[in-house]
């Protein structure tokens, strides 16, 4: 807090001195003082002050030992050697942080008018909560996992430039081990703005915190097992698909194959803190003596990082869409695997990969095996007319007709999904009427569709996160997903001699940029924003329009580019045929399999032909439910 007078320095709350300076939460610093590259800042005048209020949800009300702060000498990790995380080995070395972002985000948010922080008598928290999105993401040519903080209240909240970065950390992976060494750099300080909330512009204000980011990491970052899990669900306790046939455990629980039936308890605070309790000084539930049963821990096996309630994470918009996109074009290439065989398969996925790339104009991403990124999602969707029309040439009406009512639906869905602006309760239950109507009919046309953690999310959780905030894209992992971006494109802006260094220099550059009110760095609106629709094409003949540019002689992509594109097109998809091909076979076999298991329940097959069979197929009977 900030001395009176205004003259001493300043340091956040709960804050340590280390090696003369300070760590905690800061909010603003003179426009000659920063972050240095090791994370530690300079004292600097606080603008924003946490103050005490409500702690529900901390893991101090759980019972659990609160993670140390980065000061604290037996949580300081050696910054020379590094930490071993994870079971691949690889090291997580002690990273550039700026643990002054969380507070001068709000401040950046808010609009700070620079004054100095009230006294300590101030009063109750007032006004609407600051909703601080919060995500941790691993990627970039060099891999490292970027931690971010961006503001929903305010314009354009999914922009990477409207966010903090709040530290990069070289690593390899991402799993929980390499996650509770780097929170335990800063999470205490982010504790600090969930449970005593902020001072911005002289008045407090609360602070929600909302979980962000892909699947794998807020699985991870929960103790959760992930979704191949018996409970995969972060928000319920559904079962996933596996399960289906235990009628008992469906009954209780319920499943993901029930699709918009699907009826699983909501997760709560105080069950992820019974099993911090049950833990007790263990991480994990393979560590103790006498683990928990399924129906203790429902798959939270591990100690959570964080206490975070269901209704305060996101529903994954961006990745979302990223997953149910692939997921249609896959669907389309079994439908044909299934009704026509692999040849008519293989060449059906040929002139998909060519309508996608002549049409659409997109092209599969040089990662993950081959995929598609947000934006080129979004001009699929809009020609998913077009792979209908393909898909009727080789499936029989009886796939083809429910396959072109689902993407009509996907299509609905799109833009309530992925837009910031706010959505009206006529909307909002238009679009959960849609996404019930999307994934139900997958799972009654086809027998072989199983309901994936997004779908289930999209159909169960979605309606009522966007009822409550007015939005969905608004809390999108777009803007953390950039940052990836972002720091390749800046590498030769932020050199060092070493690769740690250079992420420092990102890192303080990043919080330099963002500093609330400071002028030097604040050069205000740029650019005036055109009307909506302005850019857009009015006629079939208009200039804009990709087709007429390239007949009016408009120099296109070179012939280099253009052979690269059809070889990544050509092994999408060979690698879409080779995926249909599996999954259908499984399918097909499992079928086969329910039909022998109907048969020996009936009766009508002899043990010795049973014995016979099972072992020509290579079957056998399904076992246990273990994870």
């Amino acid at each position: 807090m900030t001395t009176p007078g205004g003259g001493g320095r300043s340091v956040g709350p709960g804050s340590r001195p280390v090696d003369g300076a300070c760590r905690g939460t800061t909010a603003r610093w003179g426009r000659a003082e920063g972050p240095d590259a090791s994370g530690v800042h300079a004292a600097a005048p606080l603008v924003i002050t946490p103050r005490p209020m409500d702690t529900t949800g901390s893991c101090l009300d759980a019972g659990v030992a609160p993670v140390p702060r980065a000061g604290d000498a037996e949580a300081q990790p050696d910054a020379s050697a590094g930490v071993r995380a994870g079971g691949g080995g690889s090291t997580v070395t002690a990273s550039s942080t700026t643990p002054a972002g969380p507070a001068r985000a709000t401040a950046a948010a808010e609009g700070s008018d620079g004054s100095r922080s009230p006294s300590a008598d101030s009063v109750a928290p007032v006004g609407p909560p600051v909703q601080l999105l919060f995500g941790m993401d691993k990627g970039g040519r060099t891999s490292t996992v970027k931690v971010y903080l961006g503001i929903a209240n305010q314009r354009r909240p999914a922009s990477v430039g409207n966010s903090v970065v709040i530290g990069v950390f070289p690593c390899r992976t991402d799993d929980y081990a390499a996650l509770r060494r780097i929170c335990a750099l800063w999470l205490a300080d982010i504790e600090d703005l969930r449970s005593r909330g902020l001072l911005v512009g002289g008045v407090l204000r609360s602070v929600l915190l909302i979980l962000t980011g892909d699947y794998a990491w807020m699985t991870a970052f929960c103790g959760h097992s992930g979704a191949s899990s018996r409970h995969p669900c972060l928000l319920c306790s559904a079962v996933g698909p596996r399960w289906e046939g235990d009628e008992q455990l469906v009954a209780f629980y319920g499943c993901f194959q029930n699709g918009s039936q699907c009826r699983g308890e909501p997760r709560t605070v105080e069950q992820a803190a019974e099993v911090c309790r049950a833990l007790g000084s263990c991480s994990e539930n393979a560590s103790l003596a006498r683990p928990m049963t399924h129906d203790q821990h429902r798959s939270i096996r591990r100690r959570p990082l964080m206490l975070v309630p269901a209704s305060d994470i996101a529903p994954m918009p961006l990745h979302t869409t990223l997953g149910i996109t692939t997921d249609l074009l896959h669907l389309a290439a079994q439908i044909v695997q299934a009704s026509c065989g692999p040849v008519r398969a293989a060449k059906f996925c040929e002139e998909l990969g060519g309508l996608l790339l002549e049409r659409a104009g997109v092209t599969p991403a040089p990662y993950f095996g081959g995929t598609f990124e947000g934006s080129e999602c979004h001009r699929i969707g809009r020609k998913l007319t077009l792979v209908c029309s393909l898909l009727e040439k080789y499936a029989p009406p009886r796939w083809a007709a429910p396959y072109r009512r689902a993407c009509g639906d996907w299509q609905a869905l799109l833009p309530t999904l992925n837009r910031s602006v706010a959505i009206s309760a006529h909307d909002a239950d238009e679009f959960e009427r849609r996404a019930a109507s999307f994934v139900d009919g997958l799972r009654a046309s086809f027998d072989w569709v199983t309901v994936t953690p997004k779908m289930h999310v999209l159909v169960c959780h979605s309606a009522a996160f966007l009822r409550r905030f007015g939005s969905l894209g608004r809390y999108s992992e777009q803007a953390l997903e950039a940052l990836h971006g972002r720091f390749n494109q800046e590498a030769a802006l932020h050199t060092a001699g070493t690769f740690l260094g250079s992420c420092g220099e990102f890192v303080k550059a990043s919080a330099m940029s963002r500093a609330p009110g400071g002028d030097l760095y604040n050069n205000g609106q740029t650019r005036k924003p055109a009307r909506a629709g302005a850019r857009a094409a009015t006629r079939a003949d208009d200039g804009r329009l990709r087709g007429n540019k390239t007949q009016r002689g408009a120099p296109s992509k070179s012939a280099a580019c253009k052979q690269k594109d059809a070889e990544d097109v050509a092994k999408w998809s060979a690698a879409l045929a080779a995926a249909a091909a599996r999954r259908i076979g499984a399918w097909e076999t499992s079928r086969g399999r329910d039909t022998v298991l109907e048969a020996i329940e009936d009766g009508l097959m002899p043990p010795d032909d049973v014995e016979l069979l099972m072992r020509c197929l290579g079957w056998a009977f399904p076992v246990g439910d273990e994870e």
